[in-house]
């Protein structure tokens, strides 16, 4: 059986808000670091980032049981395999449409729409 951990994907560019540099720091602890204050503090820059999130669970009863959720935050999308789209559960983008190319689910004319209508 594969994986079944949610992959989140951003922006490759540099000049993104969200980096790998820093998409620990904004999407697990909740606070905004730049990517270039994360370089100046010789951060290396991974592959992928693994974080961790605590959700609330409401059990049967009303109880909440708090458990933790690992994410895959990725910035290479070209380099998932097929069965890995379905677990992709948010995408930050840049703007150019050209950031969807080789992306499932375009429009003949490599339009994203249908991206975010999955």
């Amino acid at each position: 059986k594969g994986s079944r951990t949610p992959i989140i994907i951003i922006p490759a560019a540099t000049t993104s808000l969200i980096t790998m540099l820093n998409a620990k720091d904004l999407l697990q602890d909740l606070k905004f670091v730049t990517s270039e204050d994360k370089k100046k503090q010789g951060i290396p820059r991974d592959n992928e980032v693994l974080l961790q999130r605590r959700k609330d669970q409401i059990q049967p009863g009303g109880t909440t049981l708090s458990v933790t959720v690992p994410y895959r935050i990725i910035d290479q999308p070209l380099k998932l395999a097929p069965q890995d789209w379905d677990r992709v559960v948010a995408v930050f983008v840049q703007g150019p449409a050209w950031q969807f190319k080789g992306w499932p689910w375009l429009l003949p004319d490599g339009s994203p729409v249908d991206i975010f209508a999955k």
